[in-house]
């Protein structure tokens, strides 16, 4: 349920309701791609060399991919 902004809310609500917008999104990818992993990780790869550069990139690759496996 939606709850109105107000001058009562506490860091804690506004966590929770970020958690929620996280959760929602999340369900979204899922029901519009059989592949949420891949496209979250190929939109996040692309944001982080947007905002760190291309090293940046280049060093997340080195990283296990969040399914466990190593990349190729």
């Amino acid at each position: 349920m939606y709850r109105q902004a107000t001058p009562d809310n506490t860091w804690e609500d506004v966590q929770g309701e970020l958690c929620d917008v996280v959760i929602t999104a999340l369900v979204a990818l899922r029901t519009l791609t059989p592949d949420p992993a891949g496209v979250f990780g190929r939109h996040l790869a692309g944001v982080t060399e947007r905002s760190l550069g291309p090293a940046a990139t280049a060093r997340t690759a080195d990283r296990e991919d969040p399914d466990g496996s190593r990349p190729a």
